[in-house]
Formats: C-alpha cells, sequence, structure tokens
C-alpha cells in the first residue's frame, strides 16, 4: 500500500482553503497578508521526500493566473506537535509566532521561479535539507528531534499564496519525490 500524505484537512491559517476540496492544493486569499499556515496530514518519515510548487496569484485573479518570481518570503519547517492540536490557536505567522514557541522550526525560503519545484526531507541526523530545481540549499532547518514525530509546516505568507504538492512519478527533472498525494 502507497503512503499518502496530504495537506492537513482543518489545521490552518483563517485565511487558507483547499480548492475543490482537494488534499493536494491549498490556496491563501491573496487579499489577506497572514493566515496561511498549514501542515501535513500526517508525520513525515526520514529521507522522505516532498515536493512542493508555491505560487503567487495576482488579486482578484482566476485560480490558473499566476505570476513571475516568488520573493523569500514563504516559510517552511517542521512541528513535533500534532496540528490537529494546534488548529483552534493558531496564529497568523510561522515566523515568529510559531517558532517561539517550543517543538516549532521554520525559516522562509529564497526566490523560487513560478512552476519550479521545492524539494524537503528530513536526514536521520535531525536536520531538514532542501532544494529547488535540484540544486542543493543546504539545511533549512537543523536541531530537529528524531525521535518523535514531525510535521511539515508551511506559511503561505506575502506574495505566496498557493502550495500544490507533486506527487511521485510526475515527469520533471529535478523532483526526486516519493511522497504520495491523496487526490480526491
Amino acid at each position: 500500500m502507497r503512503d499518502i500524505v496530504a495537506f492537513h484537512p482543518t489545521a490552518r491559517g483563517h485565511a487558507v482553503y483547499s480548492v475543490s476540496g482537494r488534499a493536494d492544493l491549498v490556496e491563501r486569499r491573496p487579499e489577506v497578508l497572514g493566515g496561511g499556515v498549514v501542515f501535513s496530514a500526517r508525520p513525515v518519515k526520514p529521507k522522505q521526500r516532498i515536493c512542493l510548487e508555491l505560487r503567487r496569484r495576482r488579486h482578484n485573479a482566476p485560480a490558473d493566473d499566476v505570476e513571475g518570481d516568488v520573493p523569500g518570503s514563504a516559510r517552511l519547517g517542521f512541528t513535533r506537535h500534532d496540528p490537529a492540536t494546534l488548529a483552534k490557536n493558531l496564529p497568523p505567522f510561522a515566523v515568529p509566532d510559531l517558532t517561539d514557541r517550543d517543538g516549532v522550526w521554520a525559516r522562509a525560503v529564497n526566490s523560487i521561479s513560478v512552476g519550479g519545484r521545492l524539494t524537503v526531507w528530513l536526514e536521520d541526523n535531525g536536520s531538514a535539507r532542501w532544494n529547488v530545481d535540484g540544486i542543493d540549499r543546504g539545511i533549512l532547518v537543523d536541531g530537529l528531534p528524531v525521535d518523535v514525530p514531525l510535521w511539515l509546516l508551511v506559511d503561505l505568507y506575502g506574495p505566496v499564496t498557493s502550495a500544490k504538492l507533486i506527487p511521485p512519478g510526475t515527469v520533471h527533472a529535478f523532483c526526486d519525490c516519493v511522497l504520495y498525494v491523496n487526490l480526491h
């Protein structure tokens, strides 16, 4: 059986919604700056590569109308807290609102071209690494506990208004994903 992962159905910021009930795509209302925090529905396994497309949409534009590069405003990281326990008291921003709490690690990610693929994974030594279109960006966050479950955290912040999980088998030279996405 395939290991299915998706975005968490209820633990998300007030400005985030799923697109047509899809578990692999979330959007933030572009007119709202905060409230864009989302999580994986289940913990991520060590070495499991998660591939994302981060996009931005012009205000009042159709969902498929995206523009240019995405400046380094999105935040990406992990938490040891089950997102369901955070859902009722989610602050508007991952950094510093969530990262000031024990058990949450995140940082801003730099420019990613529209359609570019960001891949993140956990190493056995407690670091999370990342790359963009196959170009290694090094350590995303370090000092993660290796003996507890960790959920992916994405903050759709600033110009970033959507995140799409890219399933394995997608033709893309740089997306080495072993993440299976529930597409119902």
